[in-house]
């Protein structure tokens, strides 16, 4: 049975496989959910042209940060560390 800090690195480097390098990759929340970790992966992605000025308007206002980021929900088995499936998650 795998804990949450590992259920948390296997949902981001499953993240990074599948769409590449990311910017900031954030665990913005772990839920247990019957037999499984529910991990919301939070990033930017390098080829964003919005990345640039994410990185000002966070300095500037945090609140808009959020905006420019993506967030996917991996479902991780707790049994093995599986990763069984990716969502979009909308904020």
């Amino acid at each position: 049975m795998i804990e949450v800090k590992q259920a948390a690195k296997a949902a981001i480097n499953y993240v990074q496989d599948l769409l590449g390098p990311l910017i900031d990759p954030r665990i913005e929340e772990a839920e247990l959910s019957d037999d499984h970790w529910v991990i919301t992966v939070g990033f930017l992605r390098p080829n964003n042209p919005a990345v640039v000025t994410q990185r000002w308007v966070a300095e500037l206002d945090p609140k808009r940060a959020s905006e420019y980021r993506e967030y996917k929900q991996i479902a991780v088995r707790m049994a093995d560390g599986t990763v069984d499936s990716m969502k979009i998650r909308k904020v």
